[in-house]
């Protein structure tokens, strides 16, 4: 459980901090944070 909580809070303070460099309200900006960062952690799983 401790490893889920703390992926989500890395996962939270990253699309923070990736927030303040684009367009802030932006669904499809949300859309490719998060599709960027599930692909870098697939690439660190394999």
């Amino acid at each position: 459980m401790m490893f889920e909580f703390y992926m989500a809070e890395l996962l939270r303070h990253r699309w923070w901090r990736l927030r303040l460099y684009r367009f802030p309200g932006s669904v499809l900006t949300d859309y490719r944070i998060l599709k960027n960062y599930a692909k870098t952690l697939k690439g660190a799983a394999a």
